[in-house]
């Protein structure tokens, strides 16, 4: 592609993350269908909610400056159910429909669990 992009730009993450900054963007609590999430994950809803942040710099910031017990209780439960995690997200019905806002709030609660 010969031609720029006015719509995107590459930058450094520090860069980014001053201009969030400058800008006011923060990570907020995840808005997802509940219907969506089946039965014996609901505990981990509001899990979801506060860590499925769908900004990877947001969601990353927030996990360095969280309790490192906060992530060791977080880590427990969501590989405590792992097998309903797979089983969901890796769902044919799932994987063929597209993500949900939940579909994508719980992989990227995944995503912390396994960084920490």
């Amino acid at each position: 592609m010969s031609e720029k992009d006015p719509n995107f730009e590459v930058l450094r993450i520090g860069e980014l993350r001053r201009r969030y900054r400058e800008m006011g963007i923060k990570a907020e609590p995840i808005d997802f269908d509940e219907r969506d999430v089946p039965p014996r994950l609901k505990h981990l809803i509001p899990l979801a909610r506060m860590w499925g942040i769908r900004d990877d710099l947001l969601r990353d910031d927030m996990r360095h400056a969280a309790d490192p017990k906060t992530l060791k209780d977080l880590k427990a439960l969501v590989e405590a159910a792992t097998d309903d995690l797979d089983a969901w997200l890796t769902s044919p019905k799932e994987l063929s429909s597209g993500p949900s806002d939940a579909y994508v709030a719980f992989t990227n609660l995944t995503m912390v669990a396994d960084s920490v």
